[in-house]
């Protein structure tokens, strides 16, 4: 029998229609009925072991969320989310666009993987609850009938009366959470998805290249920012910092960059970014795949955004402002939710820790 994730990736890709069906704690997919804590082959580098079938599909659900929404919605829901860098791989894995398994393992969850089974009717519940409540009043019965005097009982006497009341299988069955929102966030996604893709193909055959999917960073256009498209590639893809001023003589600005650099939590996997300072450029989808801005303290860089103020700004996009570490920020700077980074004027071997603060914040964002 398949595991969970191989049945949904046959059920979306073989008609992207399809949606899985469920029932309490289980999700029909197919002919199979997997228990929504059944892990998946999806690694996860944060706690060593497997994505289980929740996540994934609540990630289906919510893939449409700008990043900081879908985290705080796993966090209210208690799933694990799935990280940035697996995102856009794993959707195009469900629906058949890629066949890359880098990311997956499907060696050891076979080990780990709750055995597949129909849902109980709520008559089969019915009658096992009930003869769980007979069993437990004839045992309290016997034992009020036996009582006896266990003053004199060792620690093994007590250890060989006890009784495990559940296991790992067993306790996974506990909570009480259905998807019966599934089937239309499922079709809402699905619609989404279509139109989007459609959307990317015609501007792709207008533009050339298309970058959909690639998280996007923005930086200002003030030159009084300590970083602007003339140095983010330097700072951003190789861990120097140049001067915006010495940049500008090389005449290296560009309209935008897009880089490669390795996965935070799988070396072995690289992520794709695109940097910009003209938003004029994007698109209500592209606002989805905004990640991180570079703040240099003035209001009116957030122009023209989909939000309408900076604290609803930083509440969906990961803010950052870079400054000297003998400089006083701006007073915006002060009142404003994000994160500073403080490079040194001369102290170039210290780019390198900067730069990782930059991305460990965005990672862990």
């Amino acid at each position: 029998m398949a595991d969970a994730l191989t049945a949904l990736r046959n059920l979306i890709s073989a008609n992207k229609n399809a949606v899985p069906t469920k029932s309490g704690d289980f999700i029909m997919i197919g002919n199979q009925s997997f228990h929504r804590k059944s892990p998946t082959a999806v690694r996860n580098k944060k706690a060593p072991g497997y994505y289980d079938l929740d996540a994934v599909v609540f990630f289906i659900e919510n893939r449409t969320l700008p990043s900081s929404q879908y985290i705080k919605s796993c966090t209210q829901n208690r799933i694990e989310p799935i990280e940035l860098a697996l995102r856009n791989p794993l959707i195009a894995y469900l629906s058949g666009e890629m066949r890359d398994t880098s990311f997956l393992d499907f060696s050891l969850v076979a080990q780990a993987t709750v055995a597949p089974t129909v849902a109980p009717a709520r008559a089969a519940d019915h009658e096992m609850k009930h003869d769980d409540e007979n069993e437990r009043a004839s045992k309290k019965q016997k034992l009020d009938s036996q009582a006896e005097d266990v003053s004199n009982w060792t620690v093994e006497d007590i250890v060989l009366q006890e009784k495990h009341s559940s296991t790992r299988a067993t306790v996974l069955q506990h909570p009480k959470k259905t998807f019966e929102k599934v089937v239309d966030l499922f079709d809402r996604v699905q619609i989404q998805a279509n139109a989007a893709r459609k959307s990317r193909k015609d501007k792709g055959k207008s533009k050339g290249t298309s970058k959909s999917g690639i998280p996007i960073i923005i930086v200002p256009t003030a030159m009084s920012s300590l970083i602007t498209m003339h140095n983010a590639e330097d700072f951003l893809s190789k861990g120097v910092f140049v001067p915006v001023s010495e940049q500008i003589l090389d005449g290296s600005k560009k309209s935008s960059i897009t880089f490669t650099r390795a996965s935070h939590f799988d070396k072995s996997r690289s992520v794709t970014f695109q940097v910009m300072d003209d938003i004029s450029k994007l698109t209500k989808d592209d606002w989805v795949r905004v990640v991180a801005v570079f703040v240099f303290g003035q209001t009116w860089q957030f122009k023209d955004w989909p939000w309408k103020t900076p604290a609803q700004i930083f509440e969906n996009v990961c803010a950052f402002h870079l400054q000297y570490d003998d400089e006083q920020p701006k007073p915006n700077i002060l009142q404003w939710r994000l994160h500073k980074l403080m490079a040194s004027k001369t102290k170039r071997y210290q780019d390198r820790s900067l730069i990782m603060e930059f991305w460990n914040t965005l990672t862990e964002w």
